[in-house]
Parts: structure tokens; sequence; C-alpha cells
């Protein structure tokens, strides 16, 4: 679910605008969307409402990346306000203009997949960004809410 959907309590705006930060400081060019999937119906029926969702484009091709835009999934145990809420993972994939160049996933062994795999560098910087994203969402959001 988009990210500026998922601010439903102080806490998690916060933690939402931390990932800009956390990233940020690992690749300071990028620029975030906190609605990186659509707003009709048939996306947002397909959405997981126990995730965060957000993107990074460079304004161009990021040599390191091979990628444009980078989309990343912080996936959740449950929703996100739930007592025992806890991060569960983290899927990012990496775009430019022909489609989807590789994947990343937490769940398993952290290796990049795809045909145009970002260089060593980039991967293990990217690896930094999701062990702070761990950190960041280690413990239960309290709940309060507006």
């Amino acid at each position: 679910m988009n990210a500026a959907k998922q601010a439903k309590s102080i806490e998690l705006i916060s933690k939402i605008a931390s990932l800009e930060v956390i990233f940020r400081t690992e690749f300071n060019q990028a620029v975030a969307d906190f609605n990186p999937w659509s707003s009709d119906s048939a996306t947002q029926n397909m959405a997981d409402p126990d995730s965060i969702d957000i993107s990074f484009s460079f304004g161009g091709q990021h040599s390191g990346f091979h990628s444009r835009c980078i989309l990343i999934q912080i996936r959740f145990s449950e929703a996100l306000l739930a007592p025992n809420c806890r991060i569960v993972g983290i899927q990012a994939s990496g775009y430019n203009h022909k489609g989807e160049q590789w994947q990343f996933s937490t769940i398993g062994n952290w290796e990049f997949e795809g045909v145009n795999q970002p260089i060593s560098f980039c991967q293990e910087k990217f690896r930094r960004f999701c062990r702070q994203v761990f950190v960041l969402f280690r413990s239960p959001i309290h709940l309060n809410c507006w």
C-alpha cells in the first residue's frame, strides 16, 4: 500500500519520513515517491494492506543500479497498528525504460536477481539501507492516532 496511505499515527509518519532520509544517506540523488501506485480501483484492490510501498527515482539512469527507479515494498506480519505487528521483509525491483531490470528480497538470501543487476558497490549500500529499515521497524508501532 502506498506509504502516504499508511500514515496513520505520528510515530508511523515519522518512520515513513525516515525511510527517505535513510535511502538518501546512501543515494543522495534519489527522490522519494510516497504514492508509487496509481489510485484506480483495480490497482488499489491488489494493494497489500500490511505493507509500506515507496519508490525512489534518480531523474535518469543510475549507472550503478542500471535503473531509473526502484520500487520498495516493506512487508509486515499484520496491520501496521496491530500490537504484535513486526517487519517480515523487504522486496525491491529496479526499473528503466526497458522494464524490470532486477529484483531483491530480504526473505531468503538477500541476493539480487535479474538481467541487469546493480554493481556490487550499490548492492552493498542497498543491503545496508535494508538493515537500517529493519532497525527502524524493529519495535511495534504505538497507536497514537489522531
